[in-house]
């Protein structure tokens, strides 16, 4: 709560690309950081999350609460929870496959020396 509150202090004395910044700086960051944690949490806490997004892209954008966000996110160029989600994993999986991540996951994932058959 008391993030989208300095959000929106800081909305009355800046302009816009000033807001995306402190979105940035105290959102996006809180939201990335523990993007693995908070993808294998309950559902309720899920959604507060998404909620509170989606409550900073409207007062960035000066919209009234019922406004739909989806064209907003798009408007400012700022990822939507899910597709933050899925962004990070298809940035993981690329790490892991090209091998490019300083720790490899795939032969244990793939249990290829323990059976022979797919799990």
């Amino acid at each position: 709560m008391s993030l989208n509150f300095a959000l929106c202090s800081a909305k009355s004395c800046a302009n816009v690309q000033m807001c995306i910044v402190f979105y940035y700086t105290l959102i996006y960051l809180y939201l990335s950081s523990e993007l693995h944690l908070w993808c294998s949490t309950f559902k309720a806490i899920l959604n507060l999350l998404i909620f509170l997004q989606k409550r900073a892209v409207r007062i960035i954008a000066e919209v009234a609460y019922l406004k739909h966000t989806m064209p907003l996110f798009k408007d400012l160029h700022i990822f939507p929870f899910a597709n933050l989600y899925y962004f990070c994993l298809g940035q993981f999986m690329y790490k892991q496959i090209f091998h490019t991540a300083p720790v490899t996951i795939i032969p244990e994932v793939l249990n290829r020396d323990i059976h022979t058959y797919c799990t």
